[in-house]
């Protein structure tokens, strides 16, 4: 209901917003899980 509402003030369709937010969402979850992966290759190995 909220994309609805956002639709009407920007004169766009609630679909669209949707899925914009969605590819925002799996964009921001690539570089997340990025930054993890170079976190956790830096991290020294304490298991030796």
């Amino acid at each position: 209901m909220l994309y609805a509402f956002e639709g009407v003030l920007q004169n766009r369709h609630w679909l669209d917003i949707a899925n914009n937010q969605k590819v925002a969402l799996m964009m921001a979850l690539e570089e997340h899980e990025e930054v993890e992966k170079r976190l956790y290759s830096n991290k020294p190995d304490t298991h030796k």
